[in-house]
């Protein structure tokens, strides 16, 4: 995920300018990659772990210890305009919604 900004280096108001995976998504057994050709991040497994990737990678449900959590591997689509991008995430949110 890479965002432009108008806003200057070292401003707190600035978006980071791409996702920095700390680690957290290979204890969960995750792994972000590009899809080839282009520069979307998708998850898919690597290794251990309780999360299913749906979506064509684009989502990871995981069960982690008594909770749960989602991982959108990309949100680039947000300042896209991306209609399907957008609709995965409500579909995404309606779902969560209904506990599902």
């Amino acid at each position: 995920m890479d965002w432009h900004s108008e806003k200057p280096l070292g401003d707190l108001t600035r978006p980071p300018p791409s996702f920095a995976d700390t680690g957290l998504l290979a204890h969960w057994g995750l792994a972000l990659t590009l899809a080839p050709g282009n520069s979307v991040g998708i998850l898919r497994q690597a290794g251990g772990g309780g999360c299913a990737v749906a979506d064509g990678g684009l989502i990871a449900r995981c069960a982690i210890g008594k909770g749960k959590a989602t991982i959108i591997a990309d949100a680039d689509f947000l300042e896209a305009g991306d209609e399907a991008g957008l609709d995965l995430i409500e579909d995404e949110l309606s779902r969560l919604n209904q506990g599902r």
